[in-house]
């Protein structure tokens, strides 16, 4: 039976885990809060949504809300390239068009930023810029990575580099 494929996103960082920042994936191990949307495969839309939260990172998440019924892409998800090493053998991988989410854990700083902006318009006028150079700077990245991985996947060396955990195309 295939494995629950869980697609998280998070209001500040994100993933699921019931414990303690110490055995937190590095990404979220500072994180406050995060969503958690799970869908019964990867070939479906339907999903559900949770909301966690924990008072700092060495305190255990606390779930803030009921399953509530949610949506993905129209062709369900596909793992991100960053991602491929979770990815299980007949589990798509994203392709820019192919109408599918992307699997994996993300950022969404940017949201979470513009609404604390908002409130005080002092700091909109520092914020804004600041979100749009952000945003213009992660619009090159995923191109340059969408130009990266194909050159990646026609080289037999990097493919074996590709395989140990957390190596990806690009690596920092």
């Amino acid at each position: 039976m295939r494995k629950q494929t869980a697609l998280i996103f998070a209001a500040m960082t994100i993933l699921v885990s019931a414990v303690h920042a110490e055995t937190c994936p590095e990404p979220i191990a500072e994180a406050p809060r995060f969503v958690l949307v799970t869908t019964p495969s990867m070939d479906t839309q339907l999903a559900t949504m949770q909301l966690f939260t924990r008072r700092s990172s060495n305190k255990p998440w606390k779930r803030i809300s009921a399953a509530e019924p949610a949506v993905v892409g129209k062709a369900g998800l596909g793992w991100g390239y960053s991602f491929l090493d979770l990815k299980e053998r007949e589990e798509p991988e994203k392709v820019e068009g192919d109408k599918r989410t992307p699997a994996g854990f993300f950022r969404v700083f940017a949201v979470r930023a513009a609404e604390l902006a908002e409130a005080r318009p002092e700091l909109a006028a520092a914020v804004e810029p600041l979100l749009k150079a952000r945003e213009a700077i992660e619009r090159q990245i995923a191109d340059l990575d969408r130009k990266v991985m194909p050159l990646a996947r026609n080289d037999a060396q990097v493919r074996r580099f590709m395989t140990a955990p957390g190596v990806g195309p690009i690596t920092p």
